[in-house]
Order: C-alpha cells, then sequence, then structure tokens
C-alpha cells in the first residue's frame, strides 16, 4: 500500500474555504470539518481515514471515481457520500456546495464495528456510495455542528 494522506493534507488536493474544524474538541479519532467548494475537479490520494462526505447546501451533479467507472448522481442537502480509506479517488462539480467530512479512523471504525456486531471486526470497508440519503445522518451532522 503507498503512503495515505492525513487530515491535514487533504486541502492540499481538495482546497476549499474552511468554515468550521473539531481539532480543538482534541479527539484523535474523530474529526469533523466543515468546507464551503467552488466548482471542481480534483484527484485524491488514498487517506489513512474513512470520510464520509455529507452536503449541507447548494445542489450539484457529482462525479466520482474510486475504482473503475465514474458515478454520476445529484447531490444536496441531506445526501451523503461514503469513501473507504486507502483508495485514491477523483470528483468532479459543477456548483458551488458545502458539506461536511467525518474523518473516522481505522481504530475508531473497528470499535464501532464490534460494538454493534459484538464481535470483533477483522476489517472494515465503506462500500464506494456516491450518494446515500439518510435523516438520520443529516440529523447527526446538524447535532454535532
Amino acid at each position: 500500500m503507498g503512503q495515505l494522506i492525513t487530515v491535514e493534507e487533504l486541502p492540499r488536493y481538495a482546497p476549499g474555504e474552511l468554515k468550521l474544524d473539531s481539532a480543538s474538541v482534541g479527539r484523535n479519532d474523530f474529526r469533523l470539518r466543515i468546507f464551503r467548494y467552488a466548482p471542481s475537479d480534483i484527484w485524491v490520494p488514498p487517506s489513512e481515514n474513512f470520510l464520509l462526505v455529507l452536503y449541507r447546501d447548494g445542489v450539484t451533479s457529482m462525479n466520482r471515481r474510486v475504482t473503475g467507472a465514474w458515478k454520476q448522481d445529484h447531490v444536496g442537502r441531506g445526501v451523503t457520500s461514503l469513501l473507504t480509506r486507502a483508495e485514491p479517488s477523483s470528483w468532479h462539480w459543477k456548483n458551488d456546495i458545502e458539506v461536511t467530512h467525518f474523518y473516522i479512523s481505522p481504530a475508531l471504525m473497528m470499535k464501532t464495528a464490534s460494538d454493534a456486531f459484538d464481535r470483533d471486526a477483522e476489517a472494515i470497508e465503506l462500500h464506494d456510495l456516491l450518494k446515500a440519503e439518510d435523516p438520520m445522518l443529516t440529523w447527526i451532522n446538524d447535532q454535532m455542528v
């Protein structure tokens, strides 16, 4: 496996206006950041963390490729994209958007899965999902912010 980028390095590849950062809370296994992005066409190297992207404001056609073919769907408030760790990704969108990033460490994801299924998780991967609509994730995001 190649070198994995950190949460701190992500804006180098996905530059946007940072609106909020939970770094001051002091958790090293979970981090929340809000970014405002202009239309973009980006490539992001593999990340050391799992990433959930929750769309807060703006509507756009989102194109993303992780492995295999490009996927395309419309995203806006109430939509979440899932990205597993250690996979490079390409993203392209044409409208302004504001998103929350949840960065979840492998250790926290393993603990959560182990607790949820009442057995030790051996490996965790998130399904490459460009568009999930889960009101609970939107509610959790709003409460955390």
